[in-house]
């Protein structure tokens, strides 16, 4: 009987460990960013005229979340934070309301 319990245990401590090592390995998931429609318009007015590329070739990645142009890829936060602290830009082509 004793013998059972010790082995029912290790089996189980085997498996816990298992269970860990697989779930520690798991890859990191790029998650979705919520971005409204209008400011991702203006990002890439931003993107067309700061870096002379035509609208048309400027590509939003969903699943990774970046933008692509060119031979760059940015992720979404970075081109916000450089959108957003672009004030000679949006002195420039943006109408202050």
């Amino acid at each position: 009987m004793r013998k059972k319990f010790t082995k029912s245990v290790c089996s189980l401590f085997l498996l816990f460990g298992l269970a860990t090592t697989l779930c520690g390995c798991a890859k990191d998931v790029v998650q979705p960013v919520a971005i409204n429609r209008e400011k991702m318009e203006r990002i890439e007015r931003f993107i067309s005229i700061m870096w002379e590329v035509p609208k048309k070739d400027i590509v939003f990645d969903n699943k990774n979340n970046e933008y692509i142009f060119g031979q760059f890829k940015f992720d979404i936060e970075r081109m916000e934070y450089l959108y957003d602290t672009s004030n000679n830009y949006k002195a420039k082509y943006e109408n202050n309301k």
